[in-house]
């Protein structure tokens, strides 16, 4: 029964103390939920813990019906005196997992897949593969420290650099070899923080010597690594609903684009990013800014493909359907800029043919592009056969009258570019 709530106290002996565990409970199919107060139960929160646990389970192609007991505690102190959760943010015990957390997509991975113990480098690197968005995670983008694998091999879990190279090895080994190859190893290879077994598993396991395997993530080591994100989970309202995000709101999905329709965003947060769910191939909504309070405008229309926004900070999201993005500039739409936006990125499928995008404004404006992408943008007065045609660059400031324009996205450069994005910055 979703939604049961149930009040129990429930105390554990943990080395010798006791330990008392939050005893406000709901629970659905696959999930025992437990905090403090009902109020410390967000409202939805089993349908998508639900929806989580298929997706990941689905990419990897597990069969369980194991229950997980989900144990929400006010704060850190409260479960660290725990066995295995000591000096630890969050932690999971086969199917009983310890957080302050709402949804702590990290330990959620280690309890579907606590039926096997890898390395600690496979293991927490598993883990962050599919932790998305969540601004908490910004150090394990930072690019690790150059050591050689038996190093990292040899470090204990609480080791940034676990994380930091794990999520890199098995991000490697999963868009290489596939899920359900990587699944296999996950579950065949032992727990050690001896070098010369884990190397000697790995090579007999994928026929690669770990050396081989380590020299291809080093010329890339420095990127920050891409997830694989479930885009089962909560969507971004396109009703012009206004909705509050913060950094423990991981990311929203973006739903599919209705035929001959744009998605339009207004968001007032720091750092917003757009990324496809199953690559994490990533389309910048605004320039790089320490202003959280910078709202922006982007104008989406996408492929068939499902894609997520995240951000980095607190703020604001809204969406609406809009009829915006034309391939011609008598088709394009009309887009009336809010007072407080003081960015705008445009994102567009690329184009086929060479043909152009088109968006109107409808307001006076001066344009400063952001973006450093290798394409002009051109800007067209009207839609008549004689319009003046301006191209933009980096260097570039153009005032535009009110009334219709039209602002030319480039064409893709080769077939497998990702979704083009031209950003300016708005002056009155």
């Amino acid at each position: 029964m979703r939604g049961l709530l149930i009040t129990s106290l429930v105390i554990i002996a943990s080395c010798g103390e006791d330990v008392t565990l939050p005893s406000v409970e709901v629970n659905s199919v696959h999930f025992r939920y437990f905090a403090s107060s009902s109020d410390r139960i967000p409202s939805g929160v089993l349908d998508r813990l639900e929806q989580h646990r298929t997706d990941i389970l689905g990419f990897l192609g597990i069969t369980s019906e194991r229950v997980i007991n989900y144990y929400r505690f006010d704060r850190v102190e409260d479960f660290n005196r725990l066995d295995r959760c000591d000096e630890s943010l969050g932690c999971t015990r086969g199917d009983e997992l310890f957080t302050t957390l709402a949804f702590d997509q990290h330990e959620l991975i280690h309890a579907y897949l606590s039926d096997w113990q890898p390395g600690f480098l496979i293991s927490e690197g598993t883990a962050e593969v599919f932790h998305c968005g969540d601004a908490i995670r910004e150090w394990i983008s930072s690019p690790p420290v150059e050591l050689s694998w038996p190093a990292v091999v040899g470090q204990s879990p609480s080791d940034t650099d676990v994380y930091r190279w794990g999520v890199r090895v098995a991000l490697y080994l999963i868009r290489t070899y596939g899920p359900r190859r990587f699944l296999a190893y996950y579950q065949t290879a032992h727990q050690t923080d001896d070098p010369a077994l884990f190397a000697l598993e790995f090579e007999r396991f994928w026929g690669l010597p770990l050396d081989q395997a380590w020299s291809n993530l080093l010329p890339g080591s420095g990127s920050a690594p891409q997830p694989i994100c479930p885009c089962g989970q909560q969507a971004v309202p396109f009703d012009g609903t206004t909705i509050s995000v913060s950094a423990l709101d991981e990311y929203l999905t973006i739903p599919p684009a209705l035929e001959g329709q744009t998605l339009v965003l207004s968001i007032g947060a720091d750092s917003p990013s757009l990324a496809k769910c199953a690559t994490g191939e990533t389309v910048p909504l605004s320039a790089a800014s320490d202003q959280s309070s910078t709202s922006k405008i982007a104008l989406l229309r996408l492929d068939d493909d499902r894609y997520y926004v995240s951000f980095g900070g607190a703020g604001s999201i809204t969406g609406n359907w809009a009829s915006l993005i034309g391939q011609d500039c008598a088709t394009a739409g009309t887009l009336t800029v809010p007072l407080d936006a003081n960015q705008l990125a445009i994102v567009g499928q690329s184009p086929l043919g060479g043909s152009s995008w088109y968006v109107g404004i409808g307001e006076y404006l001066w344009l400063h592009r952001l973006d450093a992408g290798p394409f002009l943008v051109n800007l067209t007065g009207d839609c008549s056969p004689t319009s003046y045609r301006t191209s933009i660059d980096s260097t570039t400031v153009v005032g535009v009258s009110t009334g219709v324009l039209g602002l030319t996205l480039p064409s893709a450069p080769n077939p497998d570019a990702i979704v083009p994005s031209v950003i300016f910055d708005i002056q009155r």
